[in-house]
C-alpha cells in the first residue's frame, strides 16, 4: 500500500498506530463504541483513528492503552511515542511546510536499523552538511541529532548517488566543496557505518534511477518500508511488495556503482577540482 502526501489515508505514522490500537482492542473482546466512550471521544472519530484517517490526542491513546491493560513497559511508551510523532502537524505557522510523507520520511530515519537509499538529484539528507541543506530547501536536521541517528543504525546507511549529484552546484561552490569533503569525511570515520557507492555513469535500464529512494529496515511490528520522491511530485511511502521491489533495486544499483574505495577517491578528487 502506498501513502501520498496528500492523501485521504493519513500517515504511515497513523495508519500504523490505528492498526495496532484496533489489535489491541479486538485481543480484549471490546466494541469500538465502548472504546470511544472511555476515551472520550465521538465513534466517528475513533472509527478514522483506528483506520488511520485521523489522530486523536496522545492522552487518549493513553487512556486506550490502559482500557487495553498495556503493562508491558516498552510496548506502552513505543505506542505512546508513535501517538505523539502521529501527532505532529505539517509545519508551524509562518514555517517551512513537510507533507504528512515527508514527515513520515523523517520519523522513520528515527525508527530504522539500516537505510539503503538511492539520490539521483541530491545528497543523501543524513549526509548533507547545515549549508547545503539550506541551499537545497531540504527539511532541518540538527547536526548533533544527525550524527546519534547515523550511529544508532546498528545496520549501516548504505548509499548510492548518481555522479551527476556530486557535480551539481547546489548552493554555490563553497557550499559544494564543504558538502563534498563533509560526505568524503563520513565515510571515513570509525564510529558509524556509513557506506556512499557512486554511480559514474548511470544506466537508464536500471531501475531506481529515474528517482530518489530510500528503504527502511525497521524493528517489529513493523516491516521495511520504501520512501520515494519522484521529480514530478511530492514523496510516496510504500510498504509490502514495492518496498520490496525498491529494496532489489538498490541492490541492482550498487551493483553497478564503485566499490566504497573508488567512490571515496571520486568524491575527494571532486572536491579538490570545485573552484
Amino acid at each position: 500500500m502506498a501513502t501520498k502526501a496528500n492523501g485521504s489515508k493519513g500517515s504511515l505514522r497513523a495508519r500504523w498506530l490505528g492498526e495496532q490500537m484496533r489489535q489491541l482492542r479486538q485481543a480484549r473482546g471490546l466494541s469500538l463504541q465502548h472504546a470511544a466512550a472511555i476515551a472520550g471521544v465521538h465513534y466517528a472519530d475513533a472509527r478514522d483513528y483506528e483506520n488511520g484517517g485521523q489522530v486523536l490526542d496522545h492522552r487518549h491513546t493513553a487512556r486506550l492503552l490502559h482500557l487495553y491493560q498495556v503493562q508491558e513497559p516498552h510496548q506502552y511508551g513505543r505506542l505512546l511515542q508513535l501517538a505523539r510523532h502521529a501527532g505532529k502537524s505539517a509545519g508551524n505557522p509562518g514555517g517551512p511546510r513537510h507533507d504528512p510523507a515527508m514527515l513520515d520520511w523523517l520519523w522513520l530515519e528515527t525508527q530504522a536499523s539500516r537505510i539503503r537509499c538511492h539520490d539521483a538529484v541530491l545528497v543523501p539528507g543524513l549526509l548533507q552538511t547545515p549549508q547545503y541543506a539550506v541551499a537545497a530547501k531540504q527539511p532541518e536536521r540538527p547536526v548533533s541529532a544527525t550524527q546519534s541517528l547515523l550511529e544508532n543504525l546498528t545496520g549501516g546507511l548504505h548509499a548510492v548517488v548518481d555522479e551527476s549529484v556530486l557535480r551539481r552546484l547546489v548552493g554555490g561552490a563553497d557550499v559544494l566543496r564543504h558538502q563534498l569533503l563533509r560526505l568524503a569525511e563520513a565515510i571515513r570515520a570509525p564510529n558509524v557505518h556509513i557506506q556512499v557507492r557512486v554511480t559514474p555513469t548511470p544506466s537508464r535500464e536500471l531501475n531506481g534511477t529515474d528517482c530518489s529512494f530510500a528503504v527502511f529496515d525497521v524493528p517489529g511490528p513493523y516491516t521495511a518500508v520504501a520512501a520515494v520522491t519522484h521529480s514530478a511530485s511530492g514523496p510516496v511511502v510504500h510498504e509490502g511488495r514495492p518496498a520490496r521491489q525498491y529494496a532489489a533495486a538498490f541492490d541492482q544499483l550498487a551493483a553497478a556503482a564503485l566499490d566504497t574505495r573508488a567512490s571515496a577517491q571520486l568524491i575527494t578528487s571532486l572536491a579538490r577540482q570545485t573552484p
